[in-house]
């Protein structure tokens, strides 16, 4: 016999990443799910999100609903099943928290199957929605302005003007004029 948790996953209930970054004051109590992923036995998503929000994080909700099915007469089983297929699209890899929204549990032609439907959650300190990579550029970006600032000693928008001007072309300081008699 399998291991089985002593929860069983329920609409409402919140899965983590086992990778998730949490805040330091945020205590939660949970056990295994599916591979990788845990399921939060002490709260729910209103409770987590205050948590959160207490604590100066954000807990993000992707748009959209994500879905999968899953055959078996053990509701439990397929339940978890159809969560180890929804988070195994591409799609989840972006998201660190999955919010149940609905378990269905339904037969055709006497063959049982249970449909879970779920939201793509995200929880991360900032307010800006962004993955690793996209905070690597930010900070670069951020390194090449103050490197502009020290350099130029001006606003980062006019560093590339003044470079611009310091290449060009010198141009003569007086032009003699053009005498034309007629």
């Amino acid at each position: 016999m399998k291991n089985q948790a002593q929860h069983p996953i329920h609409a409402g209930a919140i899965l983590m990443s086992q990778s998730s970054l949490l805040p330091k004051e945020l205590q939660v109590e949970s056990e295994q799910a599916v591979p990788g992923w845990k399921l939060l036995t002490n709260m729910d998503r209103y409770a987590l999100d205050r948590k959160i929000r207490a604590a100066g994080w954000t807990f993000f909700s992707m748009a959209g609903q994500i879905q999968a099915i899953a055959l078996g007469f053990d509701r439990r089983a397929a339940s978890r099943r159809a969560i180890a297929k929804m988070l195994a699209k591409p799609k989840s890899e972006k998201m660190n928290a999955l919010d149940i929204a609905r378990i269905e549990s339904k037969s055709f032609l006497g063959i049982p199957y249970t449909t879970v439907y779920a939201s793509s959650r995200h929880i991360q300190k900032s307010i800006f929605l962004s993955s690793a990579e996209d905070v690597e550029h930010w900070d670069q970006a951020k390194l090449a302005r103050e490197r502009n600032r020290k350099r130029w000693g001006i606003a980062p928008a006019l560093a590339p003007l003044k470079e611009q001007i310091a290449r060009a072309v010198p141009v003569p300081a007086t032009v003699a004029p053009t005498v034309v008699n007629f």
